[in-house]
Formats: C-alpha cells, sequence, structure tokens
C-alpha cells in the first residue's frame, strides 16, 4: 500500500467523526452540548493489509466501557456518508448534514486521488460499496461551499508580493494572475525570484470554481526555482505529454484478458499527431489517453460539471466524441468524418465549446 495513501484514511476518520457529531445535533436539538469524551471515543486503526493485494483492512476500536449509547452514531455516520456518495453519484438529493463545516472534510478526503482512482466505501466484510473519485469529490465541495480543492503544481513569474499579507501573485503562461498565500520562509524565495525576473515552480492547495476555473492558491507548501524544461502552467489536465501517452498504447494482440486489439504504429502516429494539433491549436487542456478493445484511441477531459471523451478510429478516420453533464440528466453526441475537409477543425471547436459548457 502506498504511503502517500494513508493520509487519506486519516481524513476518512476526521470525516466520520464530522458528520456523527451533525448527526447528534439533529437527534438532540435545543442547545445540547454532546457528552464528555464523545470524539476522543471514536478511532480507527489500520489493522493489516489483505494477504495478496494494497486493500487496507481498518477497524474501530471500540472503548472498554460504552458510556454512552450514542456511540452508534460513528457506525451511522459511515453508512449515510457511503450513501451521500451514492446519492451524488446519479444526481439525486444531498443529506441535510452535509453543512460547510463537513464540506470542509471532504476537502481533505481525496484530495492525493488521481483521475483513475478511486476509493470504494465498503461495509464491514465486502469488497464492493460506494466508489468515492475526484468526480464525487468535487461535486460534494460544490454543492457544501461552492468551490473546491485540489493539489496544483503551477509554473510562472511572480508579479506582486505583499510580505504583510503574506501573500504573492504569479502569472501562468495563459497570462492569469493567480493570488498565493505562503509562509514567510516562502516569501524570500519569492522575493528572490522576482528581483531576477526568473520563472518559480508553486506547489500547495488551489482554489476552484464549479467551471474548473483557479481562483488562488490558498497555502503554499512549497516555492522553488523552475528547472530548465518547465513550461509556464495555464492549460490544466493531463502532466503527461499527448505523444507520451500515446506511444505507451503500443500494447500486444489480447492486451485486455485475451481480447483488445493491437495498435499499427500508423495508427499511434495518427492518434498522436491529431490530438496534439487539437490540444495545441485550440489550446485544451491536455487528455488522459486510454486505449479502447476495439483498436480506438480514447481521450477524456474532466470538468467540475461534465465528462468529455473523443474516440479515435484510424482505420474508418473517426471520431465519435461524448459529452456527459454530471449534475443533470444531460449528453451531446457528435461524429467528425476525419477524412474530410475542415473536420479536424470541427473537432477542435466542438471540443473547446464543450470544455467551456456551452451549447
Amino acid at each position: 500500500m502506498p504511503l502517500e495513501a494513508l493520509p487519506e484514511l486519516a481524513a476518512y476518520s476526521d470525516l466520520l467523526a464530522a458528520v456523527a457529531r451533525e448527526l447528534f445535533f439533529a437527534e438532540k436539538p435545543g442547545g445540547v452540548r454532546l457528552p464528555k469524551g464523545f470524539a476522543d471515543s471514536f478511532h480507527l486503526s489500520l489493522a493489516r493489509i489483505e494477504s495478496g493485494s494494497a486493500v487496507p483492512i481498518v477497524e474501530r476500536d471500540i472503548p472498554d466501557a460504552q458510556l454512552f449509547p450514542m456511540f452508534d452514531l460513528f457506525d451511522k455516520a459511515r453508512d449515510e456518508v457511503a450513501a451521500a456518495v451514492l446519492a451524488v453519484a446519479v444526481s439525486t438529493a444531498l443529506p441535510s448534514w452535509l453543512n460547510p463545516n463537513v464540506a470542509a472534510r471532504f476537502a481533505s478526503f481525496g484530495r492525493t486521488l488521481r483521475e483513475d482512482e478511486s476509493v470504494i466505501l465498503a461495509p464491514a466484510g465486502e469488497r464492493q460499496g460506494a466508489e468515492y473519485n475526484r468526480q464525487i469529490r468535487r461535486r460534494i465541495l460544490l454543492a457544501g461551499q461552492g468551490t473546491y480543492e485540489e493539489d496544483v503544481d503551477l509554473v510562472g513569474f511572480v508579479r506582486e508580493a505583499d510580505a504583510d499579507q503574506d501573500s504573492f501573485e504569479i502569472r501562468l503562461g495563459d497570462d492569469r494572475r493567480v493570488p498565493v498565500r505562503a509562509s514567510p520562509p516562502l516569501l524570500s524565495q519569492v522575493q528572490r525570484s522576482f528581483q531576477r525576473d526568473s520563472p518559480v515552480r508553486v506547489s500547495g492547495i488551489g482554489v476552484y470554481d464549479a467551471e474548473g476555473n483557479l481562483l488562488r492558491v490558498s497555502q503554499a507548501s512549497d516555492v522553488s526555482p523552475a528547472e530548465e524544461g518547465d513550461v509556464p502552467s495555464g492549460r490544466p489536465g493531463c502532466h503527461i505529454p499527448v505523444a507520451e501517452q500515446v506511444d505507451s498504447l503500443g500494447l500486444q494482440e489480447g492486451w485486455l484478458d485475451g481480447e483488445g486489439l493491437a495498435f499499427s504504429s500508423e495508427a499511434l502516429a495518427w492518434s498522436s499527431t491529431l490530438l496534439a494539433s487539437i490540444v495545441n491549436g485550440f489550446e485544451l487542456a491536455t487528455p488522459h489517453i486510454y486505449p479502447t478493445p476495439d483498436g480506438s484511441v480514447r481521450a477524456e477531459w474532466s470538468r467540475p460539471q461534465w465528462e468529455i471523451s473523443a474516440e479515435l478510429d484510424w482505420s474508418r478516420k473517426l471520431s465519435e466524441v461524448r459529452a456527459v453533464r454530471l449534475d443533470a440528466d444531460e449528453m451531446r453526441e457528435r461524429t467528425f468524418p476525419l477524412g474530410e475537409p475542415g473536420e479536424e477543425v470541427r473537432l477542435g471547436s466542438f471540443l473547446a465549446s464543450q470544455m467551456r459548457g456551452e451549447g
């Protein structure tokens, strides 16, 4: 089990404790205080890693003396969180306990997940359950507090710094200026970069709005000089270039459990050139690229309200695009015969309009 996954277990524990608190006050209205020792009675432990896998077995430590019958609220909180994740997945109403305080705990839970990763909130003794991923996390945070947080890694130029406010602005590759909060030791590096007019790399926690726009960096964890070859940030997406992703699709016949067609060098070269030209020409985010069993190349873009995919079929010189709205029953589909003049431009224009959420 990767060590970087361990903070997610701690964040999950904090989330359950916050939900249990809200459930208690819902059952005991009228200014009743939490029982003494309520929070301290709840502890989760990583008991072991399941043999032959990286599945963590998490157990609750039960106090020797159950002083309060409401301690079972923690078990109820576990079930409520799983039910909320399932509800968000099908766009149903959110629970009453999802207030800004609880939403802030969701901000910590799942922050390290990549686009292709998820956490399964399975009941005790089971392997199947609610799937919690970055898309679900974004929707919960947007519903609870109107913004969501994700780790950012930005490269740009410092344009303003305010030591009294522990903040500075970084100008990205698309000329956006993003405010950044930083500790005094990090600000000293910022000031040196500003004096030399040299690029810096900023890592920290980014705050995004419902459209996926980076509003600010709420806290920088590191500020360092950019290295040679670093490209100023400006278009979020996969950090692996298109060409490198497509090159990795040189799979053997039967790559998917005995199924799955192999890709010819011509198909990979065509897909790489087409995607790179569209991404650069229309200034799109770099997509995540995957193979399909039938021999197509699939490019995926994830936005807070939309999931967009484009399948490229080299044999038919065809692209099928699908955009699915996550918070409504809406789907847009288009097919582009790329062997005809002007269709590559139409494909890029359509993708760009879907990234902006246009009709």
